[in-house]
């Protein structure tokens, strides 16, 4: 089974009293997802926020399809099935119990790009119980 393969190549990490699920992107679905990423034209797209009075940093952008999620595109399908495998390997090994928790996936994905200098706030995603983040250098 694929899934199987696929627990035996993440690695848990703790960092700041966190657990982070690290996995790493088919390479065919990575070179998918960058192909799109290069058809955005960041030109049109605005900053996610404005340089406050006594900084010279300003935020970077962020990008949210029509569709309204990228796991909505057809053409990043293959992406979010591993995705979602993912998702479901981390729900077993944090424990949560199947009868209620049966199965994770994607319900929100955008893109956000940042130059260097430039910030992301924190916040949170207060209807999520896991975030994913996939960088692309």
């Amino acid at each position: 089974m694929e899934n199987d393969a696929l627990k035996k190549k993440f690695k848990n990490v703790d960092f700041l009293n966190q657990s982070l699920f690290v996995f790493r992107c088919p390479i065919n679905e990575f070179k998918k997802i960058k192909e799109y990423y290069k058809t955005i034209n960041w030109n049109e797209i605005k900053s996610r926020g404005k340089k406050t009075s006594n900084s010279r940093i300003s935020s970077g952008k962020s990008f949210i399809p029509e569709s309204k999620s990228l796991h909505n595109l057809k053409e990043l399908e293959g992406f979010f099935l591993w995705t979602n495998e993912c998702l479901n390997i981390v729900r077993e090994e944090v424990g949560w119990n199947k009868k209620y928790i049966p199965n994770l996936s994607v319900s929100q994905s955008w893109i956000n790009r940042s130059e260097i200098g430039q910030f992301h706030h924190e916040h949170y995603h207060m209807l999520s119980i896991l975030s994913g983040v996939l960088y692309l250098t």
